[in-house]
């Protein structure tokens, strides 16, 4: 995702909730990104893909 001054970012699922993490974005190539270590994402977290659009920072969410 990006936000309105050109941020990449993503959202994580922690403990029932949304949580926000900025991304630096190295390569994309068709569904598959690689990310800089750099990025506020660590090893092990469950970043959401399907509808992280509509979802928001601290929003509760459900693991499917």
């Amino acid at each position: 995702l990006t936000d309105s001054e050109g941020s990449k970012y993503v959202y994580v699922y922690q403990k029932g909730m949304a949580k926000m993490r900025r991304v630096e974005v190295l390569y994309v190539k068709g569904n598959k990104t690689q990310i800089s270590e750099n990025s506020e994402v660590k090893s092990g977290e469950t970043i959401i893909t399907k509808g992280a659009s509509a979802v928001s920072d601290g929003q509760k969410v459900t693991e499917l």
